[in-house]
């Protein structure tokens, strides 16, 4: 490089235009002196008066003619053609990196500092031609022999390839060509599960424990609408069968502490964002899953995504949600999604949920459920009118019983106490109940409903089971 740089002077004034591009989002008054070194390694012989001159006249001119070239002949003179002399500069300034012996990723990124449309199949070719001893910036690519790409392979040996690969590899090859696409797009594939967790600064799609990753780089390249296209895909694919989808859309649970970002990347409605997606790209599918776990803030990206599961097919739901909306909640509870359930598990059932609006499904539990007189009786009078139901869960929060003083043979729960007398006085208004276990006799069955309510810890659960006499 030495040789080179002494006795070509347009390589030399490349690289030094190089690196003033380079110099001017720097702090340092001295930073030139950094410069003059860097390049005193590759070319003893430079003297500093000849580089600070050519360096204070390329400083001054940044910002004239062509804003956009690495060539110091072009940049400063409107009148050359840029095009052969401005490659030629390129090809000098990967040069100049592998001489730096930058690797191959920050070479790169440096590069597309001062020249923003720089391929990287181009850079690599001859970043590695350099890093490999052929210095020759003026080679022609054209006398090359010509390199056989994966995509050429016959068919029968791609297919053999890819087969073996799991479905996130499948569907990042896919995208390479098209030949690739049809091959892979003709392969049956099955799997269990998809697990789509969607946060502020990050999506992740994983495909049977192989995850896909679409990190946010600025707030206007957050890659949401990649990751929505390929979960739609694998949904939508006629030969890619799975049977379970977990979704979390829970993006507001967000830590400044764990990944700092911008103050206009915290963005509330970005599940939003995500949903409306995800629904324009499932227009006019059906998504033929079993299994439905969703974890989100509101309501909203479940009632967008419920009417593009086959309903009938979809038998469980697994939801977890912290607010809730009226109109959105009586939208999806009158959905057919939702009333061909057979099991459902919500984590929270807020106060004003309907409670029976559960009883169609066969198995429903809820860990966070409160039950009042009024829930209770509308358990009882929609209770025989749900044929499909067997049993529930409700648990909710209940101070522990009090220790019993010296005098005292038992505990008092008065917690306990007090639901088992609200439940034998509501559902005793049926005659159909016995307050002997707590049963309800079906009429004209072998069956009956018992409820049971028990303590653990601080927490009490009501059951109701449907049971053989």
């Amino acid at each position: 490089m030495s040789s080179l740089l002494e006795t070509d002077e347009h390589v030399y004034r490349t690289c030094v235009l190089y690196e003033t591009l380079h110099s001017r989002d720097s702090s340092s008054y001295f930073c030139h002196r950094d410069i003059y070194d860097r390049m005193k390694k590759l070319m003893p012989n430079l003297e500093y008066d000849t580089f600070f001159e050519l360096y204070i006249e390329y400083s001054r001119n940044l910002y004239t003619y062509r804003k956009e070239s690495l060539d110091p002949d072009v940049r400063f003179s409107p009148d050359t053609k840029s095009d052969e002399n401005d490659d030629r500069a390129f090809r000098i300034c990967i040069l100049y990196e592998v001489l730096n012996k930058k690797s191959v990723k920050d070479a790169y990124n440096y590069l597309r500092r001062v020249k923003k449309n720089v391929i990287f199949f181009d850079f690599q070719y001859w970043y590695y031609r350099f890093l490999h001893g052929n210095l020759d910036v003026d080679h022609d690519r054209s006398l090359d022999p010509k390199c056989r790409l994966f995509s050429d392979m016959p068919i029968d040996i791609v297919e053999r390839i890819v087969k073996n690969q799991s479905l996130a590899e499948k569907i990042v090859t896919r995208k390479v060509c098209r030949r690739l696409r049809t091959v892979i797009d003709h392969l049956k594939t099955d799997f269990t599960y998809i697990n789509l967790k969607l946060k502020c600064h990050f999506c992740e799609i994983d495909f049977n424990g192989k995850t896909v990753g679409y990190y946010r780089s600025s707030p206007e390249n957050d890659k949401l609408n990649s990751a929505m296209n390929d979960l739609a895909l694998v949904l939508t694919h006629p030969n890619w069968k799975f049977k379970n989808l977990d979704i979390d859309f829970h993006c507001e649970d967000y830590n400044p502490s764990d990944f700092p970002l911008p103050q206009a990347w915290h963005n509330g409605n970005h599940a939003r964002k995500a949903a409306l997606l995800l629904n324009s790209v499932l227009t006019k599918h059906l998504v033929p899953i079993q299994t439905l776990k969703v974890k989100t803030v509101t309501l909203f990206p479940l009632a967008t995504l419920l009417p593009h599961l086959q309903a009938g097919v979809l038998e469980s739901l697994d939801l977890k949600f912290s607010s809730d909306c009226e109109y959105t909640r009586d939208v999806i509870t009158e959905m057919d999604q939702w009333k061909s359930l057979k099991e459902l598990k919500m984590c929270h059932i807020p106060d004003e949920f309907p409670i029976e609006t559960l009883f169609h499904i066969k198995e429903f539990r809820s860990y966070e459920c409160q039950i009042t007189e009024d829930r209770l009786v509308k358990m009882r009078d929609i209770l025989f009118k749900s044929p499909i139901f067997e049993y529930c869960l409700m648990c909710f929060e209940s101070k522990a019983p009090r220790e019993p003083v010296p005098w005292e043979s038992d505990e008092e729960d008065w917690d306990m106490d007090d639901l088992l007398s609200s439940v034998d006085r509501v559902m005793g208004a049926h005659t159909a109940y016995n307050p002997d276990g707590r049963k309800y006799k079906i009429n004209v069955s072998n069956e009956h409903f018992r409820i049971e309510i028990t303590r653990e810890d601080d927490a009490l659960i009501f059951e109701i089971r449907k049971l053989r006499d």
